[in-house]
């Protein structure tokens, strides 16, 4: 069975086509209207209206119009030639699709399907290069735009004095071109009266044209495409043997009885070649095709290898139908007297001249392109095939290239005020391939040269080939000199919190000078301003991320574990680029920090081992989940992301300390009122340090020191501190009420404290460590180098914070970073200005790590410990 085939689809998509290219004739005329209007409106603004309008008075006007009216004729020009290959393409398409659906799945010889397919592009060239009336597409269309500068004259004499803005002038000339007869009656004489100028008198298009040069460009257009792909369907047929003939069918949409009535359903010999009737013809041929037995036969003698040459059709239409020859004598006389004939005569009679008789009658049958070629074809040798095809091939790459050339070097130029691509335009709408490569590649060269001196602006002016298409060079240069002398004056240093303020607001004051300055290129500084400012927040950003991971930086440095070396190597070096991409940056951050933690974990896990306290190495997700529901215990529900979880330990913000010390620790109002402001309190009171000076026997004696429970406890009496006093009554219940707090209060989950200290301190944590005349980093490099850096139990209190912010110890030169297990007796207190937290007497530390740290050309130590329950 034959494939179906419907040719509607193709007739519909022909009449989308024409609609489109009337569309595009449409807005070139708006674009080209709206454009003289700007131009000439400042001329006509206080212009005298009782003189007529020439362009020959106003030089700048007319330079503008001659610039115009070349680029409308070469946008029409194209607009048609698009057109017209697009419709010789559907043409084409078409009758391929005919073809295949007489085919159907038969094996017929590739050589037959492809000259059945020929798509006679040499005829789609010769149609476009043709002349009408001794004029080319190229003359005819110049036509067009000198009709349209003598339109415009008429309409911009009617604007002259009357102030009109761009706006209002461009609407009257459009409605102008739409109606033409009202911008004649429009012009008047000098006193007053309706009259047509001596330009207006002087026009006189002539027989079926049109007085609006839009008109005309729409109906130039719309024929010149409808011809093309009827002339396809032509040349098609003539190479298809089961075509007998044509049948011409009238629109659906044709209100006016005229001669496509006549001729409306009506069969021609395949030989006429039909275009239309006459101008705006919406009538369409289809072809006539064999029975479909006798193309079955037909088809299979080819595939036999059988010589079809000769074979006859049944059903050729050989006669005109009698009511065309009838139509013929009925307008003897009107064809005779026709100065011009229309296209079904020209076409279809000898020289055009109904006299001589139809072209394809009294001679023998030309033999088509098909024959002509196979001919040639069979007298060559491979060789000689093969030399041709070679050339034909170079040839069309050469032609191809050089026009591809001349093409890119005019899209290039208009980009660029200082190149003029008039001339080059010029030769590109004219064909001439030589002329237009030449001279494409004299404006390659200049552009090339404009290239070189954006790309020596691109380091401070962003998208300066953009700016390039409305500044020159040399305004451009200018303002990239002016922008380089602001950044010269500043200092850009990326490392520091307040060179980066600094620039951030350096850069943000420059924006808003700029933005108030009246420099015609303040819009380039603006950008380059706002591009590095941009640059400048990212790099704040970036040394936010990089401060946030400093201890992490420093592990990865020390490391054993080759993939958190990699990885620390890679976030210092990108924290340096300027193109990092920031969120890669925060998730490699991030990534560290768990890697960080979990080897700290590990290593914490190691140390409370060791110490004889096993601990199982929790996940992120359980640590956050029992932080969850410790709160939600209490009857306060916590989402994760208001969980903060760094190397295994809860990091306690205020809100969730002030939680803790309501809710969550087990006292009375009476231990409260006993440990906190009075006289003998510990919270908020010189008391504390009395108390812990006992705790401690600040005497130095070291005999009287109070360890373990103090209730019984002998040397509780003997106990001094450094002036002979006792403890009081009310001092010793502090200390009762406040080991009592602490051992009724265990941590339902790891978190991290801070505590602030001095040298001495530290030395006496370590006691087995020389440490005196050391500084910062002789104290830690000690530490580290030890081999048994044992850590003596504190007989006072620890006050801790949750906060490192909040610790009122600030000045201290060592940082004693406590990790606090789960299940470690701790009393969170109600102190919420220092985010207090108290660890019991003689709380046992592991040791984990030692650091130096450099603020504000300070060193401090960090040291971080375990707390062993």
């Amino acid at each position: 069975m034959p494939k179906t085939f419907t040719i509607g689809t193709y007739d519909k998509k022909h009449k989308e086509n024409l609609a489109k290219r009337a569309r595009k004739v449409q807005q070139l005329y708006d674009a080209a209207i709206k454009r003289i209007a700007q131009a000439a409106a400042p001329s006509l603004f206080d212009a005298d209206p009782k003189k007529e309008f020439h362009f020959e008075d106003f030089p700048a006007l007319k330079k503008e119009m001659e610039a115009l009216m070349q680029d409308l004729g070469s946008s029409l020009q194209a607009n048609i030639e698009d057109g017209d290959q697009e419709s010789w393409t559907l043409s084409n398409t078409k009758n391929d699709a005919m073809v295949d659906s007489i085919i159907g799945k038969k094996k017929l010889p590739a050589k037959t399907v492809k000259a059945w397919k020929h798509p006679h592009l040499e005829a789609l060239n010769a149609f476009i290069a043709r002349k009408e009336a001794g004029m080319n597409l190229s003359r005819r269309v110049w036509n067009l735009t000198q009709q349209f500068k003598s339109e415009m004259e008429l309409a911009l004499e009617l604007g002259m004095g009357e102030g009109k803005s761009a706006a209002a002038l461009s609407r009257d000339i459009r409605k102008y071109l739409v109606e033409p007869n009202k911008l004649f009656r429009r012009v008047r004489d000098k006193s007053g009266a309706l009259r047509l100028s001596k330009a207006a008198a002087a026009y006189h298009p002539g027989q079926g044209v049109y007085r609006s040069s839009y008109k005309n460009a729409l109906r130039m257009t719309a024929t010149e495409n409808n011809i093309a792909y009827r002339t396809a369907d032509h040349n098609r047929w003539q190479a298809l043997p089961f075509v007998i003939g044509i049948e011409i069918h009238i629109s659906n949409n044709h209100p006016t009885e005229d001669i496509c009535d006549l001729f409306d359903g009506k069969r021609f010999p395949k030989d006429f070649k039909f275009t239309g009737w006459h101008p705006w013809c919406r009538c369409y041929a289809v072809s006539v095709l064999a029975s479909q037995e006798e193309m079955d036969a037909y088809t299979t003698a080819i595939m036999n290898g059988e010589d079809v040459s000769h074979w006859k059709f049944t059903g050729q239409v050989e006669k005109m139908p009698k009511e065309f020859d009838k139509w013929m004598k009925d307008n003897q006389a009107r064809i005779e007297n026709a100065t011009s004939m229309p296209y079904f005569i020209k076409d279809n009679f000898k020289d055009g001249d109904p006299a001589k008789g139809l072209r394809w009658e009294g001679k023998k049958k030309a033999k088509t392109t098909l024959e002509k070629a196979e001919e040639r074809h069979a007298a060559r040798t491979q060789e000689q095939i093969a030399d041709i095809q070679k050339r034909a091939e170079e040839r069309q790459k050469r032609h191809a290239m050089m026009k591809q050339t001349a093409l890119d070097a005019q899209a290039a130029g208009k980009e660029m005020p200082e190149i003029s691509t008039t001339a080059l335009t010029k030769a590109i709408n004219e064909g001439n391939l030589d002329k237009m490569f030449k001279l494409g590649q004299k404006v390659q060269k200049k552009v090339e040269k404009m290239k070189l001196a954006e790309a020596n602006m691109e380091d401070l002016i962003p998208n300066v080939h953009e700016w390039h298409k409305k500044h020159t060079i040399k305004e451009l240069e200018a303002a990239h000199d002016a922008i380089k002398k602001t950044f010269d004056r500043w200092t850009w240093d990326f490392t520091t919190d307040n060179s980066l303020q600094f620039l951030q607001g350096r850069l943000q004051r420059e924006i808003g000078i700029v933005a108030r300055s009246s420099h015609s290129t303040k819009e380039v500084a603006k950008e380059a301003f706002e591009n590095r400012l941009k640059l400048v927040n990212k790099r704040i950003d970036m040394k936010a991320i990089g401060d946030s991971i400093t201890h992490e930086l420093d592990f990865a440095g020390k490391t054993k574990s080759a993939i958190v070396k990699r990885l620390g190597n890679w976030i210092k070096a990108t924290l340096n680029d300027n193109n990092a991409d920031l969120a890669k940056l925060r998730s490699k951050a991030k990534e560290l920090q768990d890697k960080v933690g979990k080897l700290e974990a590990q290593a914490a896990a190691r140390a409370a081992k060791k110490a004889g306290n096993a601990t199982h190495i929790q996940s992120k997700a359980e640590i956050i989940q029992e932080m969850k529901d410790a709160f939600l215990k209490r009857g306060k529900k916590l989402t994760d992301s208001e969980i903060q979880v760094e190397n295994g330990l809860c990091i306690i913000n205020a809100e969730q300390h002030e939680f803790m010390a309501e809710h969550m620790m087990n006292i009375t109002r009476e231990q409260r009122k006993q440990i906190w402001n009075h006289r003998y309190g510990y919270i908020q009171t010189g008391s504390s340090f009395t108390i812990n000076g006992y705790c401690r026997d600040i005497t130095g004696a070291g005999k009287h020191a109070i360890h373990g429970s103090i209730i019984n406890n002998p040397n509780i009496d003997k106990c001094a501190d450094l002036f002979g006093r006792k403890l009081t009554e009310d001092q010793k219940r502090t200390i009762i009420t406040l080991d009592a707090a602490i051992g009724n209060n265990k941590t339902e989950f790891p978190m991290l404290v801070i505590r602030n200290v001095d040298n001495n301190a530290i030395k006496a944590l370590f006691k087995g460590i020389d440490m005196d005349g050391c500084n910062v980093p002789q104290i830690c490099n000690k530490i580290t180098q030890s081999t048994t850096p044992a850590i003596t139990p504190d007989c006072g209190y620890l006050s801790v914070s949750t906060n490192a912010t909040k610790n009122v110890f600030k000045e201290r030169r060592f940082q004693l970073q406590l990790e606090i297990p789960k299940g470690a007796q701790m009393y969170v207190t109600e102190n919420y200005t220092e985010s207090e937290c108290i660890l019991g007497r003689e709380t046992k530390l592991a040791l984990i790590s030692v650091k130096v740290e450099t603020r504000g050309g300070e060193d401090y130590g960090i040291i971080r410990c375990r707390v062993i329950p």
